[in-house]
């Protein structure tokens, strides 16, 4: 079975590249160097306008923490609504408490503006002291969370202890029928190989690993997705 590779985008440019280049989904951020927040509906209305790819945008107000306040919530909601009216496939979402535990309050209230729409819970997972319990809480009360993007909860997916996490959770996926683990963080054409062969997810997650030089600032890599592209085929 292939796997599928969702690309990092940041404008309607680079949206129509990766659909050019085979990406199977792109994930639309915006200040990328904070790890990603809520791109402009500016950006977003171009985006969606311009590419027939599955967009999923993210959905992060601030880069401080994975906690929000009711003054957060609402604006998170408020750019829910506006993604919902502009056509966007999907929303990368996540959110905790204080004490690294996975914020139900939060968490359900988004999950429900965002029906119909695909969630990715985000790398908020990683911050959880237990990924495994964290993965079994998700697949148990927020079934409509369709994938998980994780680095195994280390810094990079790329990385021993990662890998191992990753393939337990593969595992567990498997086991549980429950949301799709999507490894991200430091893959690159260079170990996608021995990444895919230690964890075989079904969908993988490339940024920086996409790009000319491995920069945010350089255009989409056509060598480098090919090369990701025909590992996973």
């Amino acid at each position: 079975m292939t796997a599928k590779l969702e690309v990092i985008v940041q404008n309607a440019k680079e949206a129509e590249a990766a659909k050019d280049l085979g990406a199977s989904r792109i994930e639309l951020v915006s200040a990328i160097v904070e790890g990603g927040l809520t791109p402009s509906f500016g950006t977003i209305k171009q985006v969606t306008k311009h590419t027939t790819l599955p967009v999923s945008a993210m959905l992060r107000p601030h880069s401080y923490s994975f906690q929000y306040s009711k003054d957060d919530l609402a604006v998170i909601m408020e750019d829910l609504h506006l993604m919902k009216q502009s056509g966007v496939s999907g929303i990368v979402f996540g959110c905790l408490t204080a004490e690294n535990r996975l914020d139900h309050a939060v968490l359900q209230q988004v999950m429900h503006e965002a029906a119909p729409m695909e969630v990715t819970f985000h790398r908020a997972f990683d911050e959880m002291e237990n990924v495994e319990e964290g993965y079994r809480e998700l697949a148990y009360y927020f079934p409509n969370v369709k994938r998980i993007l994780t680095s195994g909860g280390k810094q990079t997916a790329v990385c021993d202890e990662a890998l191992e996490t990753l393939a337990r959770l593969v595992s567990l996926q498997q086991n549980l029928q429950g949301p799709v683990i999507m490894p991200g963080a430091g893959i690159t054409a260079a170990n996608i190989e021995s990444i895919h062969q230690r964890v075989s997810a079904e969908e993988y997650h490339v940024g920086s690993g996409a790009r000319v030089e491995n920069n945010y600032s350089k255009p989409l890599d056509q060598a480098e997705i090919t090369k990701l592209l025909s590992v996973l085929a």
